[in-house]
């Protein structure tokens, strides 16, 4: 399998923490909403979580 790189690199800095990461893979985006606070996964997280791991899927 390989990586699948996204055309224009982000970063985030998710909310309540200081660290800046950087999202350059569909695997970074999975591993930054698996990381995400529970308190603040809403209707956008989720949305974007189950795009991410549909991504991921076809990838496989």
């Amino acid at each position: 399998m390989s990586e699948l790189i996204l055309p224009t690199p982000m970063r985030i800095k998710p909310h309540g923490s200081d660290t800046i990461r950087d999202v350059a893979t569909l695997r970074d985006a999975s591993e930054i909403l698996i990381d995400w606070p529970q308190a603040k996964r809403g209707p956008f997280y989720q949305a974007a979580r189950e795009k991410v791991e549909a991504a991921l899927e076809t990838q496989r």
